[in-house]
């Protein structure tokens, strides 16, 4: 088994809906385009090719991965100015808004499908969490809220499906 982990700086982006657009007698199916999604996707993408470049040396591993995959994500929104109440803490707390947990990993899975795996569907499991980030002070001791980032966990093991 091969563990990679890594942290994207930045805010976690979720990935646009398909739409679909008459012209004349044919409908097309298309991504919006969308440059925040592809600035997002690229992070990603390089965040796991910084941090394979480490591990790939020591193990001889080649990628994309043709075994099972298993995923990790915690995904850290920044926290709203109504949100820095002593009450709250310190500490992340859950996010319960907009965007969806399923639509940001899928931004995430979308970025990693061909250089950290081949397909998609060998990822047989998932553990994701939506966050507003932590608050810390700054030199003026008012409270900020952490910056936001995209914490990221792989196992590669090596069953070829």
């Amino acid at each position: 088994m091969i563990l990679i982990d890594y942290e994207v700086l930045g805010r976690p982006i979720a990935q646009p809906r398909i739409k679909a657009a008459r012209r004349g007698n044919l409908i097309k199916m298309y991504t919006p385009n969308d440059n925040n999604v592809k600035e997002y996707k690229q992070a990603v993408r390089e965040g796991f090719e910084n941090a394979l470049g480490k591990i790939a040396v020591e193990k001889k591993v080649a990628f994309p991965h043709q075994g099972l995959v298993q995923v990790g994500a915690h995904f850290y929104f920044p926290r709203p100015v109504g949100m820095m109440q002593e009450r709250l803490g310190m500490d992340p707390i859950h996010h319960l808004a907009k965007p969806d947990i399923d639509n940001v990993l899928k931004a995430m899975l979308d970025a990693l499908t061909g250089i950290a795996w081949k397909d998609d569907r060998q990822v047989w499991f998932m553990d994701c969490r939506k966050y507003y980030a932590g608050v810390m002070r700054d030199e003026d001791n008012k409270k900020v809220s952490c910056p936001p980032s995209t914490k990221i966990y792989l196992s590669f093991y090596n069953e070829v499906i």
